[in-house]
């Protein structure tokens, strides 16, 4: 028996609805799941899944010498006992992580990089091979229920991270660049981060009576909103906002919420990399009436690659 995990685990959420059927079946802690081998490849293979040594799979195991010896695998080692529900059946003789622990082992990796995978389990959106890079699907956890996990999950290597994390994981994100924008401004000083205030993902501003003649939709969601100073950021990316249709409502959603009182900024993968970034982020703390942090330029670029 082999228990995916990791990048694996969440590329299988990604899919819209997957997490539902997979969620619902019963705990699988208490069966062998950390102790698979090599030939229980060929059950991974019947799901579609092809592992090569350019795009293994993560697999989770419960000892260091129960590691599976193939370049096919990224072994994932955790000796501690695992929180409920950690595990659950995806197919026979193929076990799944569940997003919130996927989440805890993210934390092995560091507290931002927690943060953004604790940011796409409770968004609606999974990371995937396709050419726009992720998928549209509903959420999979909540940070309720990563709380619930990590304050379970005593002993485990990631725990101290992952608690680190939750202060920073915002639900409802829709896309990768969402959550890297807001963790990057959010973020503190010592992670490379300005510690701005956090937003609201995909906050939803509603057509008043009396604005009929400058708002255009009779709604509109922002993707990170901080609605008591009437500040909003869009996260632009050039794949939709750079088609024509795209470009239309981007200038008729910006107009409508700017004659109503917004100021309205715009993210693109470009204005996150460098000094931009810095002077992005003073706009906003200016608008905001927040101080801005100032991390270091190699803290504040090591944090942009450490987010995926």
């Amino acid at each position: 028996m082999i228990t995916l995990t990791g990048d694996t685990a969440l590329q299988i959420y990604a899919q819209n609805g997957v997490a539902e059927e997979i969620l619902d079946s019963p705990s699988c802690n208490g069966l062998d799941w950390g102790r698979g081998r090599a030939k229980d490849l060929q059950d991974i293979e019947e799901l579609g899944i092809t592992p090569s040594p350019d795009h293994p799979v993560d697999v989770l195991v419960d000892h260091r010498d129960h590691r599976i010896q193939s370049s096919r695998v990224v072994n994932h080692v955790c000796q501690s006992a695992l929180p409920p529900h950690a595990v659950v059946r995806l197919a026979p003789g193929v076990l799944i992580t569940t997003p919130e622990f996927c989440f805890l082992e993210a934390a092995k990796r560091g507290i931002a990089f927690a943060a953004a995978i604790g940011m796409e389990c409770c968004g609606a959106y999974g990371r995937d091979d396709s050419p726009r890079g992720f998928s549209d699907r509903a959420a999979i956890t909540s940070l309720a229920r990563l709380s619930d996990t990590v304050t379970m999950a005593r002993g485990h290597r990631g725990r101290r991270n992952a608690l680190a994390a939750l202060r920073l994981v915002l639900e409802n994100s829709r896309s990768p660049l969402e959550t890297k924008t807001a963790l990057a401004l959010i973020s503190p000083k010592a992670l490379g981060g300005y510690g701005l205030p956090s937003p609201i993902c995909n906050y939803e501003i509603v057509r008043e009576p009396g604005q009929y003649n400058v708002f255009q939709s009779p709604r509109y969601f922002i993707d990170l909103c901080w609605p008591d100073s009437m500040v909003a950021v869009e996260c632009d990316s050039y794949m939709y906002h750079a088609s024509r249709d795209g470009l239309d409502d981007d200038s008729m959603k910006r107009n409508s919420l700017t004659a109503v009182g917004w100021k309205c900024y715009t993210a693109t993968t470009a204005q996150l990399k460098g000094d931009r970034l810095d002077v992005f982020a003073q706009q906003l703390a200016n608008a905001l009436g927040a101080a801005a942090e100032q991390p270091h330029p190699c803290a504040r670029d090591r944090l942009m690659e450490l987010l995926p």
